[in-house]
């Protein structure tokens, strides 16, 4: 749980049972006077957020500003998202993991010709549910029976080895595994999981290189560009540069002064 008593944080896991469908819950609440402004960091998840009290806003790259008085739902989160709670807002996020989302709602990505085909009661329904509940334990207990509810059975074709740090996807290798058509692995690794193996491979190595920057800074060492341009997979310099501008819209550099006033390292 975050520190600050005007600003309450908390993130919750979940039972073994349904790791593989949610990541984990936030919730949060600004019992200050002021508007606090967060940033949600790429990961490739869906989100499905519920708004309770006064209604939040979120900024999307190149969008207008999203009001959310009642629920959203983004993803896969491929960019950095910046939201803003005034005071009396209280949010809850559901991080859904892998095919998560598909195997609840029956679609990898969110997006408007799916948003209007669902039964918006469903989530209405959840949103009323949780505004009735008081503390962050009895709201995840919730969340954890729907899971048990609505929950899918698994695709015969499991692709949730993208997920995996070890393995990158091989979607040649699991068409022959499973004997199938790789074009028709490909499209359903996208409509499971919303996004294609060559976006979470690029995803994959940009993690890499901010787990070696993080890894110096909790060290207090210089960082190695060229190091880490080599160690992560990338061309040279620059390719290291757009995929900071691509998820983060800040540079090597501007991410690194940003962690070291954050853990108090001198630059």
């Amino acid at each position: 749980m975050e520190s600050n008593p005007e600003y309450l944080g908390q993130r919750l896991t979940v039972p073994e049972h349904l790791q593989a469908i949610y990541s984990h819950f936030y919730f949060a609440e600004n019992r200050s006077k002021q508007t606090m402004k967060q940033t949600l960091l790429p990961s490739f998840q869906v989100m499905l957020i519920f708004s309770l009290g006064a209604p939040i806003s979120i900024q999307l790259q190149n969008q207008k500003t999203l009001i959310v008085d009642r629920y959203l739902m983004l993803g896969p989160v491929k960019q950095a998202i910046e939201y803003q709670l005034p005071p009396k807002s209280e949010i809850i996020v559901i991080h859904f993991l892998g095919d998560g989302f598909y195997r609840l709602f029956g679609c990898g990505r969110v997006d408007p010709q799916f948003e209007s085909s669902l039964d918006e009661d469903c989530f209405m329904g959840m949103r009323k549910e949780l505004d009735q509940l008081s503390d962050a334990t009895s709201r995840s207990e919730y969340l954890i029976s729907v899971g048990e509810s609505y929950l899918r059975d698994a695709p015969d074709v499991n692709l949730n080895f993208a997920h995996n740090r070890s393995q990158q996807p091989q979607i040649k290798r699991t068409a022959e595994k499973y004997g199938k058509n790789i074009r028709t692995l490909q499209l359903q690794y996208q409509k499971q999981l919303g996004f294609s193996a060559k976006e979470y491979s690029r995803y994959q190595r940009f993690i890499q290189a901010i787990e070696s920057i993080q890894s110096c800074v909790d060290r207090a060492l210089v960082v190695n560009w060229a190091e880490i341009v080599f160690e992560c997979g990338y061309y040279d310099q620059s390719h290291l540069i757009r995929d900071f501008k691509h998820y983060l819209h800040l540079s090597p550099s501007q991410y690194l002064d940003i962690q070291c006033q954050v853990c108090g390292v001198p630059t």
